[in-house]
């Protein structure tokens, strides 16, 4: 039975075009790999992702370094305010959670079992919503707002400019390796092409 890619010898295709057919189902020709198999290798752009990314963040850094102590302290407070809000929504939650895990509690511990067999599933539910309790429902001290949490300005600035920074260097290296990747591949796909001008009449 033929494959997708010998499917076409009985046509009578060329050896150059089953080469360059098999050719895509190579590491070089993975950005080939949701097109049509009729499509020959070619040489390929790299991706842009990193390039663009780049750009915003040299305009975020430079957007960032451009703000002053009290724009700076207006977000802390934001940012704070919105960390007291979840916080109490998270307990709202882990409350209303709980209320209902006590509740099935107390009907599974009023339930009584058909049979002795049964007590075994009794128990398992049980130790199951125990469990539960113990996990989903305890509030702990990171569920209550805390001032000392709260950044100062110069510590937000050092800190949101290091990550800033720490991203940007990623995205460079990470372009650096996409235009490494994309030349390698492009190179083999140019010797393959190279190569089969010998064998174009095969």
């Amino acid at each position: 039975m033929p494959t997708g890619y010998t499917c076409s010898i009985g046509d009578g295709i060329s050896f150059h075009e089953f080469v360059l057919r098999c050719a895509r189902a190579m590491g070089a020709c993975v950005m080939q790999r949701d097109q049509s198999s009729d499509v020959l290798p070619k040489i390929q752009e790299p991706s842009d992702y990193h390039a663009k990314r780049i750009k915003e963040l040299e305009i975020e850094i430079k957007h960032f370094k451009s703000l002053s102590d009290s724009d700076l302290n207006k977000r802390l407070q934001m940012a704070y305010e919105k960390d007291i809000e979840d916080k109490k929504e998270r307990v709202r939650k882990k409350e209303s959670l709980l209320a209902k895990y006590v509740d099935m509690l107390s009907k599974v511990r009023a339930w009584e079992a058909p049979t002795l067999d049964h007590e075994g599933l009794k128990s398992f539910m049980i130790s199951q919503l125990e469990e539960s309790i113990k996990w989903d429902c305890t509030i702990t001290v990171y569920d209550k707002p805390d001032e000392s949490t709260k950044l100062t300005v110069d510590k937000y600035r050092k800190e949101k400019l290091a990550e800033l920074l720490k991203e940007l260097d990623r995205n460079t290296e990470e372009h650096k390796k996409e235009l490494e990747r994309t030349e390698a591949r492009n190179k083999w796909i140019r010797d393959l092409y190279q190569n089969l001008e010998k064998y174009k009449n095969a």
